[in-house]
């Protein structure tokens, strides 16, 4: 009743919220130094499907101090907090789990510099878009937790846990996996994921913020990359009429647009009689 927001409890079973949250009362208590409590956070802000050892040390910025999160982790399992992956590389937490942890850190007032803490961390194992076909396979498993972090920084924002601007420092990560996912030729992946942070970013930003626009813009190259260039050119005339509304003519922003929109044009099949595509704006 104390440490779950109050218009989330009614949501979880009572007996298991209960439990989950003596589990992590107990383990975090035993270990001094906070690393428990910051491996729980991030380990329930990614990906659902697991975070390697590997990764979580990078992220958390162990250096070689591994051991220690070893023993954090056996900890962990042991208290039925999380299961360690097949290859034990690494721990899956079940969702609800995750979803404990996160609102009892939302209560006690440290959601926000945990997310914080673990978009720097995975920030950092971000490729750029030309290395990302060389690093394709080692950078599977951060793209999951670039979405899925992304997805629970929305869910929170949505219930009023986190501030507009806090959204707006974030949306990196999202766009960051969309273009990934196109540069690996993951572009079915690219689609789906474009199409619901284009969805989130309307919801919680509005439909001519400037991420809002990179979404647009980051989906449109998804279709145009996958050769579906009718939703492509559909989304960049609606991307470069929006930028030049809030942008202005001129803005980077603005002519980037334009570009990748003449670029989807160049696209379409010559049917031997002049384009007619329906272009009002300049």
């Amino acid at each position: 009743e104390e440490m779950l927001p109050k218009d989330r409890g009614d949501a979880y079973p009572h007996g298991v919220a209960r439990a989950v949250v003596l589990s992590i009362d107990a383990v975090q208590n035993a270990d001094a130094t906070g690393l428990t409590r910051r491996v729980l956070a991030a380990a329930a802000l990614l990906a659902t499907d697991g975070v390697s050892r590997r990764v979580l040390a990078e992220i958390l910025d162990l250096g070689n101090d591994v051991h220690r999160l070893d023993d954090v982790l056996a900890r962990i399992v042991e208290a039925s907090l999380a299961v360690w992956a097949t290859d034990r590389e690494g721990v899956v937490m079940h969702r609800l789990v995750a979803r404990a942890i996160r609102d009892r850190l939302q209560t006690m007032g440290d959601l926000e510099a945990s997310i914080a803490e673990t978009v720097s961390g995975l920030g950092k194992l971000l490729v750029t878009e030309d290395q990302a076909w060389d690093q394709r396979y080692a950078s599977t498993e951060i793209v999951g937790h670039a979405i899925d972090l992304w997805e629970n920084i929305a869910n929170t924002a949505t219930r009023g846990a986190l501030t507009r601007e806090s959204v707006e420092k974030y949306a990196h990560l999202a766009h960051w996996a969309v273009r990934h996912l196109c540069a690996t030729a993951d572009l079915s992946r690219a689609i789906d994921i474009g199409t619901s942070e284009l969805a989130t970013c309307e919801r919680v930003l509005g439909p001519e913020h400037p991420d809002t626009l990179n979404s647009r813009n980051n989906l449109a190259h998804a279709y145009q990359s996958a050769g579906k260039l009718n939703q492509a050119i559909a989304l960049y005339e609606q991307t470069l009429a929006d930028s030049e509304r809030v942008l202005g003519n001129d803005h980077p922003d603005t002519l980037a647009s334009r570009n990748n929109l003449a670029g989807a044009y160049e696209g379409v099949p010559f049917s031997g009689s002049p384009l007619r595509l329906g272009v009002t704006h300049r």
